[in-house]
């Protein structure tokens, strides 16, 4: 037939973002990227914009990570590719840190990434689709927002209460849930709110998320900060009934961010967590 093996040919461009690029937008980079407030000049400015401690003086990485670093590419055994999911040296390492003793894991538990805001975009991607719904706190922290607009998937807020130290108000936690909510995210220590939860109200948490049996992404990036007074554990740690994704990386912690060295640890109690699941976001 005439014109049956033609090619479309297009006469002119019309070149349009894809939804996912129409949908990502992250407002604490708009702000911060397109400031031009003027700083009083009688006073040094505080700023509590990104949270990059290498912009401070007096907050420079450890000795001990720079040396491991030249030493990994005096090495030159480091440059090749290795597994996208981390080395087996990596992955056991970390597993290791947050293992308990309650809960010992092994390097089949650990998914590296790129940072703790990469664990928690492969969090979400695995466990929801377009369409689903993921619950977040509010106040917090604005990424989350970005990672699902950009995927298509709806998310609910969950209030967290100022006069009860920023805790979460369980009851309404507890009616938002629906036969398409994928996952409750959970951010302990608090950004922006710098609350730390009790361990008995992470419990309290854990079991809303066990009743409606979804899973808790626990964002846990900035564990290591907490003052030495106040008692912390961690939700994967403490869960007997719930998977917990522990997202967590060396950004804060070890003062290096720009470095990108995140991960997600897998707490699955009880063994929900199916091959299918855990797999997609190891390839």
């Amino acid at each position: 037939m005439e014109g049956k093996n033609r090619l479309y040919v297009a006469n002119s461009w019309s070149l349009q973002p894809s939804a996912a690029g129409r949908n990502t937008f992250n407002p604490i980079r708009a702000i911060v990227d397109t400031s031009t407030a003027k700083p009083n000049p009688d006073y040094e400015p505080i700023l509590l914009a990104a949270g990059d401690p290498s912009l401070y003086a007096g907050f420079e990485p450890s000795t001990v990570a720079l040396e491991a670093i030249y030493d990994s590419m005096e090495s030159k055994k480091f440059n090749g590719y290795k597994p996208s999911h981390g080395t087996v040296e990596g992955r056991t390492a970390v597993a290791e840190f947050h293992s308990t003793p309650t809960h010992t894991l092994t390097a089949d538990d650990v998914i590296m990434t790129c940072g703790c805001s990469g664990a928690i975009d492969l969090c979400i991607r695995g466990l929801a689709d377009p369409g689903d719904n993921v619950l977040i706190p509010s106040p917090g922290f604005a990424l989350y927002c970005t990672i699902l607009k950009a995927n298509g998937i709806a998310y609910k807020e969950y209030q967290l209460l100022p006069e009860e130290n920023w805790d979460v108000d369980l009851e309404q936690l507890d009616s938002l849930f629906d036969s398409r909510t994928k996952a409750v995210i959970v951010n302990c220590p608090s950004n922006p709110c710098g609350s730390v939860y009790t361990t008995e109200h992470k419990l309290e948490i854990l079991e809303v998320a066990a009743k409606h049996c979804v899973p808790v992404i626990a964002d846990e990036v900035y564990a290591g900060l907490v003052y030495s007074d106040v008692e912390y554990e961690s939700f994967g740690a403490i869960s007997t009934s719930v998977p917990v994704l522990v997202c967590s990386s060396i950004s804060k912690r070890y003062l290096v961010p720009g470095w990108r060295l995140g991960w997600t640890v897998l707490y699955d109690p009880v063994n929900a967590l199916s091959s299918e699941v855990s797999t997609p976001v190891e390839l």
